[in-house]
């Protein structure tokens, strides 16, 4: 086979990928949309919002597992898959047992298995940028939910000046992806919502800058609120809460 032969069938090889790359992201998005308001009812412990969104969930990942089985020939992916699939009954069986600490960490389990796969198959996905973002942004708000200018100590400040590169690094991450409102199914208004998010978050974000390094804690615990706040609104933007609406105790959201 000479050289001319093997071209188009490399060609068809990488547009084949790329095609189920394509494919795959979408599905994704659209099991994120579920998975990331069981994620918070989890945090904010809606039991029964909760046990619905698990109960979908698994349904959604049957029908990627039969749809992707033999994605690129990749023996891992296929037993990442089955891992997905026993952590989503794991996290079902937890929540009968009331042990919903377990559940958020069977549900982190999954969504690290999906970002390792997003990333291995260069897939630039918000959402994952944005756990990343967030894994920074819950250490700050830990450090100073609770904190008055008065309280807030040394020590508080040192880390909080130590967390500040890492936060903004990370958001200049999620703010290099370009957003495709198709892909999660958005309308002018979500999108202007997006917009609006961010835009706030990087202004206070140079905001929690220039407060550290003038040692203005008042405007830094502002600041700080906002980011969290922020980081929350954003996220959401790519689940549907509503379709779990009948199932809440009370509205966190």
């Amino acid at each position: 086979m000479n050289k001319a032969t093997y071209f188009p069938i490399i060609l068809g090889l990488v547009l084949l990928i790329s095609a189920c790359n394509t494919s795959l992201v979408k599905d994704m998005a659209q099991f994120d949309k579920t998975f990331i308001p069981a994620q918070y009812f989890a945090y904010f412990e809606q039991e029964k919002a909760l046990n619905e969104a698990l109960i979908t969930l698994e349904k959604e990942w049957r029908v990627m597992m039969v749809k992707y089985e033999n994605f690129a020939k990749d023996e891992k992916w296929k037993h990442e898959m089955i891992r997905i699939d026993r952590l989503l009954k794991e996290a079902q069986n937890a929540i009968e047992e009331n042990e919903i600490h377990l559940v958020r960490d069977k549900l982190q389990s999954v969504q690290y298995i999906l970002a390792d796969r997003r990333a291995k198959n260069g897939i630039k996905y918000i959402p994952d940028a944005l756990y990343t973002y967030g894994e920074h942004i819950k250490w700050l708000h830990l450090i100073t939910a609770t904190k008055t200018t008065e309280d807030l100590n040394q020590t508080d400040w040192y880390e909080m000046r130590n967390a500040i590169g890492e936060l903004s690094n990370d958001w200049n991450q999620v703010r290099a992806i370009p957003i495709n409102t198709e892909l999660f199914g958005w309308d002018e208004k979500t999108k202007k919502q997006y917009d609006t998010y961010s835009t706030l978050t990087t202004e206070n974000m140079e905001a929690l800058k220039w407060a550290l390094k003038t040692g203005d804690k008042e405007v830094a615990l502002a600041s700080s609120k906002i980011l969290m706040e922020n980081y929350e609104s954003i996220l959401k933007l790519f689940g549907n809460f509503e379709q779990f609406n009948a199932f809440l105790a009370s509205t966190h959201f």
